[in-house]
């Protein structure tokens, strides 16, 4: 058993040079920073929050893609975010028919790794999107608004991607990625042949709602405003693979307590200094984007910093708040880890019933 939890943090904290990148990251960050610096300036702190996500998570999804298929990723993940943020303002009251949505938009984003490895990316940040604007406070739930921000947030950094590259070099644009969908004939082909019981994402597409309903209930049970946190974080940790799950588990708690400590050195001592946050929140960018795929961790603790920053402009507590994180992420890491150790146990049960017996042969 230690062996096993040794190797366990050994993964979890280790980095691959190899998946590292710094240009795309450095635009996401610079864009980011602009963004909330014109909201700062314009005295609309609160719009710098949806319009900055929009851009940072579309920005993500474009994270070593190829430049061919770049336009196409990026404005599909602006319509997914869009539609996800209006989703989740409709469906924001706590009603069965909430609860419902919930369940259904977790096992859409869930199944969506099945059709590409890069859609899987967009359903992710598309769940994330879904969960954190139906928990949103009242007094945040302005859904148009937001709404029309995170489309506009998702449009500006797929402008400041796509046209330098199209200028320079416009037959880069022409080709697509070996794995990208051509067309919904081709879309509508790749659901039918992988939503059968052999796909590990048709199963993804079932335990996913079940981590993010627990969490959707445990959050509308706590009293706290940013309770939301807890099926934000089921969203973001929970893979197909339960050791994977595990993995990124580990790395999810420990990015967010080294996020949480470096948001209090950088912003406790200067709360009352907007310009201190936005460097708080383009230094996360980077973080989250450079090392998303080579050290997720550090790409935790990014996002956790862009977090506390942007609610540090609309006048919530920093120290409350990083109090409220860090327990979201205890939270949610015990709901994955149930429905994770549950379901392996439940598939080695199915295993062992579907293996065949056979009478040993008498000599």
């Amino acid at each position: 058993m230690a062996d096993k939890d040794a190797r366990l943090f050994n993964e979890a904290l280790r980095f691959d040079p190899s998946r590292f990148t710094v240009v795309g990251p450095l635009r996401v960050a610079i864009v980011a920073m602009v963004l909330v610096s014109a909201c700062i300036v314009s005295g609309h702190s609160a719009e710098a929050v949806p319009i900055t996500l929009g851009a940072v998570f579309v920005g993500l999804t474009d994270i070593g893609e190829v430049p061919g298929q770049r336009w196409r990723t990026m404005l599909w993940a602006t319509a997914s975010l869009t539609v996800a943020t209006e989703l989740g303002g409709a469906f924001s009251e706590h009603t069965v028919w909430s609860f419902g949505m919930t369940l259904i938009v977790a096992s859409l984003c869930g199944f969506a790794g099945a059709i590409s490895a890069r859609a899987g990316l967009i359903g992710v940040v598309t769940l994330v999107a879904f969960c954190a604007f139906a928990g949103a406070p009242v007094g945040m739930r302005m859904d148009e608004v937001n709404t029309g921000l995170i489309a506009l947030g998702g449009l500006i950094i797929t402008a400041v991607t796509v046209v330098p590259t199209l200028l320079r070099r416009p037959k880069d644009h022409a080709a697509a990625a070996p794995d990208a969908t051509h067309g919904p004939i081709d879309l509508w082909q790749r659901v039918r042949e992988r939503a059968v019981p052999s796909n590990r994402y048709f199963w993804h597409a079932v335990r996913l709602p079940v981590g993010i309903g627990l969490a959707t209930l445990i959050a509308w049970n706590v009293p706290v405003m940013h309770s939301y946190w807890i099926p934000v974080t089921v969203a973001w940790v929970t893979l197909p693979d339960s050791h994977l799950t595990n993995v990124k588990l580990v790395a999810r708690i420990a990015g967010t307590i080294v996020g949480a400590l470096a948001t209090a050195i950088l912003l406790l001592p200067w709360m009352h200094q907007p310009a201190v946050a936005a460097l708080v929140v383009g230094v996360g960018v980077f973080l989250m984007a450079s090392f998303l795929f080579a050290f997720y961790a550090i790409a935790v603790a990014g996002i956790t910093m862009v977090i506390l920053g942007l609610f540090s402009l609309v006048g919530d507590s920093v120290g409350e708040n990083i109090i409220v994180r860090i327990a979201a992420t205890i939270v949610a890491a015990g709901i994955v880890a149930l429905v994770t150790f549950t379901w392996s146990k439940a598939e080695q049960r199915r295993h062992v019933h579907s293996t065949p017996w056979h009478k040993p042969r008498t000599l």
